[in-house]
């Protein structure tokens, strides 16, 4: 797709047109006021020529064989715009800027040149196909309130010369009427920061029903997300350039309770989910908390799992879990991976050069959990409690592997 000229507009004005010129090299347009006051002139704005701009274009990718893939490119410049595609140095030439790729087809370097009188610009990628496999997305169920029990979710988008599109959900309502759960936060809201800890996004009360909500439902069933049709809920479309980010969800009125907080990967093309975490406070019973994640594609990945509590006072975090529990379940419910305490896992070396590579170091000796583990594609819980059903602030990390 082609968009251009970078051409200044016209200033807006409540004004009558009463000699405009037919030969736009006269640089003066003469106006006549809707109240009969004296006629008066202003001078066209000048326009400056600009060279393209590649805005959007493919990154390098990774597909699975059974892939259908349309290429395109959004381009900026003065026009007469020229644009050529190239794949491995041979013109692919398509008069509408888009290259359909069939299932296992289209594997090469593609090269876009556009060009104009100004100058030119070019964007590099290429395409494969083989085995993949991702993080996309991640939900947490636990106990969101105001202050330090604030529930915070980062996670990390890595690669991509563009945007990723995600949605962001918190839940409180439906856990109550669809599955059973007591003390829920009835009313939450989701803010997401940047790394410089600057808002990006906000959600808050939205009735997902409403016209405003458009195709949100349509959404949700193709990103796996199950409905809401209950509300108020928060919820939040964005696009989103590489880099760290962290939700807060909160009740927006009302008081605290449980929620469900959820990351999804809305576009498998530009970039990839490489790390999420879940800040809350641990309750018993419902209320404990619960992360659960899915791996996507056709081969295993591997992950860091952590489960965080007294390092944290190392950051300033009062009424840090004092010794965090971690367990891994598959979704048939079965157990497949857990670990106590961290220092007592067999593959601690392994471990401390894992976390080295990717995380920060978990205290020497330190009560917090911990464990390396390969899964297949599908999808998985991790559960966070504390011993003897303790209360306090944890931290449930997942990364990914090289």
């Amino acid at each position: 797709i082609v968009v251009g000229p970078d051409v200044a507009a016209w200033p807006e004005n409540p004004f009558t047109e009463t000699n405009v010129q037919s030969n736009w090299s006269d640089p003066s347009r003469h106006v006549e006021s809707p109240w009969g006051r004296d006629d008066f002139t202003w001078t066209r704005p000048h326009i400056t020529e600009t060279a393209p701009r590649v805005l959007e274009a493919p990154d390098s990718i990774i597909l699975s064989p059974d892939r259908r893939l349309a290429l395109s490119a959004e381009i900026r410049g003065t026009e007469p715009l020229t644009v050529e595609w190239f794949r491995d140095g041979e013109s692919i030439y398509r008069p509408e800027w888009s290259y359909p790729l069939n299932p296992g087809d289209g594997a090469g370097e593609y090269r876009i040149i556009a060009t104009n009188a100004v100058g030119s610009a070019e964007h590099v990628f290429s395409i494969d196909f083989g085995p993949t496999s991702r993080l996309s997305n991640l939900s947490t169920r636990g106990y969101a309130g105001t202050g330090d029990e604030v529930m915070i979710i980062g996670f990390i988008l890595r690669g991509g010369n563009n945007g990723k599109d995600v949605m962001l959900r918190a839940v409180g309502r439906e856990l109550r009427t669809d599955f059973g759960l007591s003390g829920v936060l009835e009313n939450p809201r989701i803010k997401l920061f940047d790394g410089a800890g600057s808002i990006v996004a906000e959600g808050d009360d939205t009735p997902l029903l409403s016209k405003a909500m458009g195709g949100a439902l349509s959404r949700f069933e193709a990103l796996g997300a199950f409905p809401i049709n209950h509300g108020p809920s928060s919820l939040v479309f964005t696009e989103l350039p590489a880099g760290p980010y962290t939700m807060h969800i909160e009740p927006a009125t009302g008081s605290p309770g449980i929620v469900l907080g959820e990351i999804y990967d809305a576009d498998d093309l530009s970039g990839r989910l490489i790390n999420v975490s879940t800040r809350a406070t641990v309750h018993p019973g419902d209320a404990l908390t619960i992360a659960g994640f899915a791996v996507a594609g056709d081969m295993p990945k591997r992950l860091l799992i952590r489960g965080i509590g007294p390092t944290l006072t190392s950051f300033g975090v009062n009424h840090a879990l004092e010794d965090p529990e971690l367990k891994v379940f598959n979704s048939s419910g079965e157990l497949i991976a857990n670990n106590d305490d961290w220092a007592d896992a067999p593959n601690q070396d392994e471990l401390r050069d894992v976390t080295a590579a990717l995380a920060f170091p978990l205290d020497t000796g330190s009560a917090d959990s911990a464990l390396i583990i390969e899964v297949p594609p599908g999808t998985y819980t991790v559960q966070i409690r504390g011993k003897d059903d303790a209360t306090g602030i944890a931290l449930v990390e997942i990364y990914e592997v090289p």
